[in-house]
């Protein structure tokens, strides 16, 4: 299993680092429905700190029924 680290970018605050992130699907669809204002994740390979991908939010990409367990 391979682990991330993720920094998600904000409209409207500071940039906030996810460390250990294994899912990052899950990530997306978590920033995607409770962080609106996220625009962006840039992803790093935790064992090199490689970057690997940017990854654009598009607003209404994916939406889970109310309370959907991970």
């Amino acid at each position: 299993m391979k682990l991330y680290n993720a920094i998600v970018f904000f409209n409207d605050r500071n940039p906030i680092r996810y460390h250990k992130v294994n899912n990052v699907q899950k990530l997306i669809t978590w920033l995607t429905n409770n962080r609106p204002s996220a625009n962006y994740v840039n992803l790093y390979e935790k064992e090199t700190r490689n970057f690997v991908e940017q990854i654009k939010i598009k607003k209404g990409d994916v939406k889970t029924p109310p309370g959907t367990k991970f």
